[in-house]
């Protein structure tokens, strides 16, 4: 599964205009079915494709825990990072879903509930009964900044 990820256009501009604290916000990751990335999306409202609550999912997403934000002096980029995120179904099948969806839930300002990024995961995936499917994020963080030599 060739698994990619793309950030949505106000993300960046978030930052700039320091919408977003990535040392002190709540992240939170949603599943998505069929997702078509539109990198002019602002808000979780205009992402379709959520699975509804039931069988082990919470609709509006599980919180991306113990979040980091740092500069690794080591290797020489900065790094936002957090737990990998597990959903466990009980009771049901969650999904099909295709991708997940990274927003920030603290942000009010314009508008709630602001999008970074979507990870597609490059086919359909049933997290089937008694199952589990977790999103692994990258040893080098859910992103990183390396500044040009």
């Amino acid at each position: 599964m060739a698994v990619t990820t793309q950030f949505f256009n106000n993300f960046i501009k978030d930052v700039g205009l320091k919408r977003v604290n990535l040392s002190t916000d709540v992240f939170k990751a949603i599943l998505v079915n069929s997702y078509a990335f539109d990198g002019t999306h602002e808000q979780k409202a205009q992402i379709s494709g959520e699975p509804v609550t039931g069988y082990g999912y919470t609709a509006g997403g599980e919180i991306l825990a113990n979040t980091d934000w740092d500069f690794d002096v080591v290797n020489g980029f900065t790094r936002f990072d957090g737990d990998d995120i597990t959903w466990q179904a009980a009771g049901g099948d969650i999904g099909p879903i295709t991708g997940a969806v990274i927003y920030n839930s603290t942000i009010t300002d314009p508008n709630t509930n602001r999008l970074m990024c979507y990870v597609d995961f490059g086919e359909t995936v049933t997290i089937s009964q008694d199952s589990e499917f977790k999103l692994t994020f990258h040893s080098d963080g859910v992103f990183s900044i390396t500044p040009n030599a």
